[in-house]
């Protein structure tokens, strides 16, 4: 199995996408009611931005809250001053016992020798690659339909016959489509919408 180095992980990914996802369906449920093309615009933007969610963690620049204070210059802090128990007399007065040894202010912190980390190599972990390469061979995939899609637009013609100009405004009705409907005639096109 592939460990993704970094200071992002699955689950990480995961907990975004999930977030991203569940702000979307937020919105589709407002807009449940509105046009087809908001929904549909909807649905794209999250699904770009879902498949944006990794790349950009590989660009963002990340924030560490430390748990503990790191240690400076590679010493250790001095230990805090433990208090020493205090003497009870029998009189019920209360003695201070004599001071141990003070401080040598001869003393220095130890010093630790701290490990350089390993120089981050600036490769790309192979699950990021991976994902790339499927991203990129979708949106290769989207545009060349789009292309194609706009060329065979570009060369139909216009439909101008009233029977079906008024089926495809019967349909429209029935489903609830309030924004303009072209309907146009193509020889290339073997099938409905190809």
């Amino acid at each position: 199995m592939f460990a993704i180095t970094g200071s992002h992980s699955l689950l990480e990914l995961a907990a975004r996408a999930t977030i991203l996802l569940t702000v979307a369906l937020a919105l589709a449920w407002l807009v449940r009611r509105g046009s087809a093309g908001v929904r549909h615009l909807l649905w794209t933007t999250t699904f770009t931005l879902l498949l944006a969610v990794p790349v950009l963690n590989l660009f963002v620049p990340s924030w560490q809250v430390p748990l503990l204070p790191a240690v400076t210059a590679g010493t250790i802090p001095e230990r805090p001053h433990v208090a020493t128990p205090v003497a009870v007399a029998s009189t019920g007065s209360i003695s201070q016992p004599a001071p141990a040894d003070p401080p040598s202010s001869a003393a220095a912190p130890v010093a630790i020798p701290v490990a350089e980390p390993p120089p981050s190599s600036p490769s790309i972990p192979l699950p990021f690659l991976l994902w790339g390469v499927g991203c990129a061979a979708a949106l290769t995939s989207l545009a060349v339909g789009k292309l194609r899609f706009g060329r065979l637009v570009r060369l139909a013609q216009p439909v101008s016959n009233p029977i079906w100009l008024r089926q495809m405004d019967m349909v429209r009705e029935r489903l609830d489509i309030r924004g303009d409907v072209r309907l146009y005639l193509s020889a290339r096109a073997d099938k409905p919408g190809a």
